[in-house]
């Protein structure tokens, strides 16, 4: 619930941030849904209106977004730049601004073996859906009476759907790699553009506007605006390029050469406008959510002299809190070089269903897929090797002991831990004995899903939830209970695709078997996107209480968590009570 709807006496018996209703509950006890404090008022920020705590997170998370857009466009327009389509090479740059660079993803389907490139483009475009996600999120809005087709909504859900369409489309075919400008090249390109770019970007350029509009940017709003009509207008006349019966080739090379460069001394400045629009908008944002926070450290840093102590005595207090915290955070990084392995696994296109078995689950998962998986050396490279090690740091600070767990907690903690670890060291011990063309074969991939993957991402997700729960966060606690389910399930589905290769050889190809990899792409890398934000919203929580009060003591941080569990074991009892019948 948005606490934003409450106005006058209703918002002094709601929560302040979530607006959890207080009637009956102690005026100074804690929220049983978020856990704050009955006294945290409202901040003003210069600029907008009042704003809530959980509108100060959401701008937050909104300049985030804009960043990691950013961010993920500037590599995908190196890649844009360099890929090799000689006369198609302005369909792939299209109007060079930050956006969703769909067209990127074929850079891996031209040739042998896809390189560093071609996954970075997939890698690219997952962080852009990713920003996209965190972008729309309901910001300064009541998010109940909000339409259900709405410009965030749509905006949200047509790229995640439209792009991750795309991406099982590709994954799923049997084909072997396309070589270069052949007429598969161009349907690619076409797709790409009219699926993945045309829609995505000009829903998502719209929504940016109704953003700067918000933070009172009317004319930054208004130049959004006309670079979300100007890209429609670029990739329009790209496709009528691709799509026009010229009469014959020749005449086909020298109309393509005269539009293009046409058009491109049109697309490059209103790209540049593009970056200085978007960048002006996230300083704006970063700006509005960051301030209060980045004054509250200069603070700290100026008054809690010596610093060296200071750190000292956090990292003794608060130690295995940011050990959870920094496990959290690398374990969303180990993201891009586990997607990037699944998608450029070499032979991955030998069984049904292509790559999509090795892909799985787009999203926070304990995994080793690239150990022997695309190298075919005697030994491990060492890439593989800081690989594993990266995973198993990771599992040993996502098990810090945090206090307020309960013996269960605690030996569940040990079993994540210890099992993990054991799995990880045995698949790495068993593919060293194995011989080089052994590795990739459907019976290692299957057995590393099945004994590896899905048992230790379900227990490391089951884990997590009782940690969001010790941090008094019911709704992601159950949240990450479901994606544990969610996980396994997308984890095992593909696996009788791959099962079935041998057998079903002739369907490698057929419509059919794209259609499964449409619907199977869709899901997996949206349910992979959400996932992202409920381990980062986990890390933001737990992270949180390191640096808002440093002051409180151990003991007192024990006494209002042992509290904090308490309301919310008795209004989990309340609610169970109360679903009953009588």
């Amino acid at each position: 619930m948005d606490a934003s709807i409450l106005r006058g006496k209703d918002a002094a018996i709601h929560c302040h941030e979530c607006g959890y209703p207080r009637r009956g509950l102690p005026a100074t006890s804690v929220c049983p849904e978020c856990g704050t404090s009955p006294d945290r008022a409202s901040t003003v920020v210069r600029g907008l209106p009042t704003l809530t705590i959980t509108q100060q997170g959401q701008i937050r998370l909104v300049a985030i977004g804009l960043m990691l857009l950013l961010y993920a466009s500037f590599y995908s327009m190196q890649l844009a730049v360099v890929m090799n389509y000689e006369q198609l090479s302005l369909h792939a740059i299209n109007l060079p601004s930050p956006k969703i660079a769909a067209v990127t993803l074929v850079q891996r389907e031209i040739g042998g073996r896809p390189g560093p490139w071609g996954t970075m483009g997939w890698t690219c475009v997952l962080f852009q859906l990713v920003s996209v996600y965190l972008i729309t999120v309901p910001t300064l809005k009541n998010a109940v009476n909000e339409a259900w087709f709405s410009l965030r909504r749509v905006c949200r859900w047509t790229a995640l759907i439209c792009t991750a369409a795309l991406m099982g489309f590709m994954l799923s075919h049997g084909q072997s790699y396309i070589p270069l400008l052949s007429w598969y090249t161009w349907d690619l390109l076409l797709y790409a553009l009219v699926i993945g770019e045309l829609p995505t970007n000009l829903f998502l350029y719209l929504y940016l506007a109704r953003l700067a509009d918000t933070a009172r940017q009317p004319r930054l709003a208004l130049s959004i605006r006309w670079l979300a009509w100007i890209g429609v207008f670029v990739r329009l006349t790209c496709v009528a390029v691709l799509v026009y019966p010229f009469p014959s080739q020749e005449i086909r090379n020298d109309m393509q050469a005269l539009v293009l460069a046409s058009l491109a001394c049109f697309a490059i400045p209103a790209g540049v406008v593009g970056w200085a629009a978007i960048l002006t908008l996230a300083i704006r944002m970063l700006r509005l959510g960051f301030t209060k926070p980045a004054r509250r450290m200069v603070a700290l840093a100026r008054d809690r002299a010596p610093v060296v102590r200071n750190l000292m005595h956090l990292i003794e207090r608060h130690g295995p809190r940011a050990c959870v915290a920094l496990g959290l955070v690398l374990w969303l990084l180990a993201i891009a070089s586990q997607f990037s392995a699944a998608v450029g696994a070499y032979p991955g296109r030998q069984g049904l269903g292509g790559e999509l078995p090795l892909l799985n689950y787009a999203g926070p998962k304990i995994s080793a897929a690239w150990i022997g998986s695309s190298d075919y050396a005697w030994r491990f490279s060492s890439e593989q090797s800081v690989a594993v090690g990266s995973m198993l740091l990771i599992v040993f600070l996502l098990t810090a002991k945090l206090p307020g767990l309960t013996d269960a907690d605690d030996r569940l903690r040990n079993i994540v831990r210890w099992g993990t670890l054991v799995l990880i060291a045995a698949r790495a011990g068993w593919l060293l004995n194995l011989d080089a063309d052994v590795r990739g074969s459907t019976l290692v991939r299957v057995t590393h899903v099945v004994l590896l993957e899905a048992p230790a991402t379900f227990a490391m997700l089951w884990y997590l939830a009782r940690l969001a729960r010790l941090e008094l966060l019911p709704g992601l606690q159950r949240r990450l209970r479901q994606w544990a389910v969610v996980s396994v399930t997308l984890m095992g589905l593909p696996l009788s695709l791959h099962v079935l290769s041998k057998h079903t050889w002739n369907y490698h190809n057929s419509w059919q078997i794209a259609i499964v990899g449409v619907l199977y792409g869709v899901v997996t890398v949206t349910a992979g996107v959400m996932g992202v934000r409920q381990i980062a919203t986990l890390a933001w929580a737990i992270a949180r209480p390191i640096w808002i009060a440093p002051a409180r003591s151990t003991d007192a941080d024990q006494r209002v968590q042992s509290q904090r569990i308490e309301i919310a074991d008795a209004h989990e009892m309340a609610k169970s009570r109360a679903s009953i019948p009588q």
